[in-house]
Formats: structure tokens, sequence, C-alpha cells
């Protein structure tokens, strides 16, 4: 079996139990199960519920659901589909610290979304591998990936993933010490936050800004951003 086909066996039995029933690459057919893990419903269903889950935090138990939604879209022959279900993963594992998984998981999307031509998640999965450079103090790499991700959410209309890749860009080039291009970026991505009505995006580029004003010297307007970002925090608790 390649190891295209025993990742995804991997994934159905995990989202499914020990007994299941799937075509594989290479012809081969395993199992069988009582549990219904294919209809595009219930995929769909445990993609959604997999980005709720996200959503609240709950990181462990999304990876879980974007399992199952992978095995279903899958067996499926869905691509597009499971390229949505890896960027769930590597969100997921992203936000457990296992970065170097979660690129793996985004590294897969990528390769399953231009083979689709799925220009937005192809978008997002270029965003992840540019998280995961910058996580590991690649910036260089980081910001390609970024420049990229942006690039291709701007020409297919996906205005959130362009802003937090434009957020992120800003964040690279912090790091890099190239504060004038980090603030231009981080501004563009809150302008398109704004626009979108985006409080999680919007959140993390004040917050940014307030660090590089601060570092910058320009402390009022460090000041200025940080309260603009506690008074929408708190807002989004009401």
């Amino acid at each position: 079996m390649s190891t295209d086909g025993k990742k995804s066996r991997n994934h159905f039995e995990r989202a499914c139990g020990p007994w299941w029933r799937i075509w594989l690459p290479g012809g081969s057919i395993a199992g069988g199960t009582n549990r219904d893990c294919s209809g595009p419903k219930q995929a769909e269903q445990a993609l959604q519920e997999g980005r709720q889950l996200l959503r609240k935090g709950q990181s462990e138990a999304a990876v879980q659901r974007f399992e199952q939604a992978l095995a279903g879209l899958h067996e499926q022959q869905d691509v597009v589909g499971q390229a949505r279900a890896l960027n769930g993963l590597g969100a997921a594992f992203n936000y457990l610290g296992n970065y170097k998984k979660a690129a793996d998981y985004f590294q897969q999307s990528l390769d399953l979304s231009r083979q689709a031509k799925a220009r937005s998640e192809e978008a997002t999965a270029l965003n992840g591998l540019g998280e995961y450079n910058r996580h590991i103090a690649k910036y260089n790499q980081a910001i390609e990936y970024y420049k990229l991700s942006a690039q291709i959410a701007r020409e297919s209309g996906d205005r959130q993933s362009e802003s937090r890749a434009m957020v992120n860009l800003g964040k690279a080039y912090h790091r890099l010490g190239r504060t004038d291009e980090s603030v231009a970026s981080i501004q563009k991505g809150l302008s398109i936050a704004r626009e979108l009505n985006d409080a999680q995006r919007e959140l993390a580029a004040l917050s940014e800004l307030g660090l590089v004003y601060g570092i910058l010297g320009y402390f009022d307007k460090s000041i200025e951003y940080q309260l603009q970002s506690l008074a929408l925090a708190e807002k989004q608790k009401c």
C-alpha cells in the first residue's frame, strides 16, 4: 500500500473504529462497520462541527471531527472537501502546538487544492505553511508563503483569507525588524477585517500594532491600539 493509502486508512480507522469499509488507493478493500461515516451530509456535518469546536478552543475534539470528515470525503472522492478537512486538521494541530504535524496536513491540503484548483483552500494552506515557518524562525520563508497566500486570496475574492495573511505577514516582518513593512501589512489586514466585521482578525491586528508601536517607542500609538483591542475583546464577551 502507498504512503497516501496508509494515511487515509489510518484517518478512517481513527474516525470510525476498527471495523470499517473503504476503497483504498491501489484497489484494496478492507473491513466493514455499522457506523456510517461516508455520507455527504455526515461528512459535511463533521467538518462544520470541527470548525465550531476549533472556535471554542476544543482542539483535540476538533481533530476527531476533522478526521471523521476527511475519511468520509475521501470515500466520496471529494478532493476539495478533503483539502478543507486537512486545513482544519492543520489549524487544530497548530493550536495544540504540534507545528510539524500541522505543516504536514497543510502541505497535503496544498497539493489537493492545486490539483482541484480550489483557490481559497490553497490560500489557507499556504498561510498555514507560513505559520509553520514563522514558528520555527524561518521568517523569510514565512514571508514568501504569506505573500502568495494573500495574492491568491485577493485574486479569488477571499477577503477573510487575505486579511489573515496580511496580518501574519506583518508579524513575520516584525520579527525581522522590518517595522515599516510590518505596520503597512498589519494595517491592510486590519482594514479588511473591519470591512468584514471579522472581530477575531481585528483583535489580532490591533494587538500586533500595539506591540510594534511600543517597540518603536511610539507609546501613545501603542496604548491607543491596545485600548482598542481591549475594548473590542470586552465587546465580544457581551
